[in-house]
């Protein structure tokens, strides 16, 4: 049984609630409109869940978000955000080894890769694979292993929990439950 070890970034907690994202009167259409005058914020600290059924916008909405580029989307300037996206292309390089992907956010040498992919439930063996071999779940869980690396204190996850084995789906409930920094997450 492999039962990975998710760990989210560590991240300061503000003594008072502090705004990191706002969006203000957002709408969002394709073909037809799928949302309109969408406003909320989210504060350190708070985990917010965009739920609703299979194209509703949610996902296109967190992606719009993490690329910042609508005026209705406001980050604070103490956010920093990381995305997870159910697209893994859109954060991972298929053609990178895994050692790669990690080496791109800091990691200087393959011992350090090793001890940190371990959690993760990544043999030693397999870390100079490709990318694009790997499983979704695999994927999946280079991603979390990727954000845990980083300093982000606003994460927006798009669907984290897909393609995990139940496992990997419980280790990410209890990493979800104990970050202190603030989530906004799609799921169905």
């Amino acid at each position: 049984i492999r039962q990975p070890v998710i760990q989210l970034p560590e991240v300061e907690v503000p003594e008072e609630p502090v705004e990191l994202l706002r969006l203000d009167d957002y709408a969002l259409s394709f073909e037809e409109k799928l949302l309109e005058q969408v406003s909320f914020a989210v504060h350190s600290g708070e985990k917010v869940a965009l739920v609703g059924a299979n194209g509703t916008g949610k996902t296109s909405m967190l992606r719009e978000i993490w690329k910042n580029q609508n005026p209705a989307i406001q980050f604070a300037e103490s956010a920093v955000p990381a995305f997870f996206s159910q697209l893994h292309a859109e954060i991972l390089n298929e053609n990178n080894s895994i050692y790669e992907e990690l080496f791109a956010v800091g990691f200087e040498t393959h011992e350090q890769v090793e001890q940190h992919l371990c959690k993760y439930c990544f043999n030693p063996d397999t870390l100079g694979r490709k990318v694009g071999h790997l499983s979704g779940g695999e994927k999946n869980l280079l991603q979390l292993a990727k954000l845990a690396a980083g300093n982000a204190n606003l994460l927006l996850l798009d669907e984290p929990s897909s393609h995990l084995d139940t496992f990997a789906q419980i280790a990410l409930e209890d990493a979800i439950s104990t970050y202190q920094g603030a989530i906004l997450m799609v799921s169905h």
